[in-house]
């Protein structure tokens, strides 16, 4: 699956991993989300991407998924903000699928999804910014 051409390291990168770990605050992690979630995410995107496009996007998030079932698995931790699991992408039934999926996906022992409350001041993606922050200075 082709991914767009900023994502390919980082496709490549997280195959290899034995350790991801994720913050995020807009949409479920791409390598929990189903089928029907990740369509909704990309037919939502700003500007428009074309249904060749979704379809595109949707096999090649999904395909990554595959590291998941990989012996051995890699140790995947995620801090979700609870704002993300009430965002209805795709609408309901869309909606409760994917708090389903992320119910199983929880309950694998190499997953660790934690959600940090809407209202905290403090949250584990700080100290990620912190890091990306001083990456780019060493790399520029």
């Amino acid at each position: 699956m082709r991914h767009p051409e900023w994502f390919r390291d980082c496709a490549r990168w997280e195959a290899e991993a034995v350790e991801l770990r994720r913050f995020v605050n807009q949409a479920v992690p791409g390598l929990f989300q189903t089928r029907e979630y990740a369509r909704a995410v990309f037919a939502g995107r700003q500007p428009f991407f074309d249904e060749e496009t979704i379809g595109q996007r949707v096999a090649a998030r999904t395909a990554r998924q595959e590291l998941m079932t990989r012996w051995p698995p890699p140790t995947v931790s995620a801090t979700v903000r609870e704002i993300v699991l009430r965002r209805p992408f795709g609408g309901p039934d869309v909606q409760r699928g994917q708090l389903e999926q992320l119910l199983r996906t929880g309950h694998s022992r190499h997953v660790e999804i934690q959600v940090t409350p809407t209202p905290s001041e403090e949250h584990a993606g700080s100290a990620w910014a912190e890091f990306i922050t001083d990456l780019g200075r060493e790399s520029g």
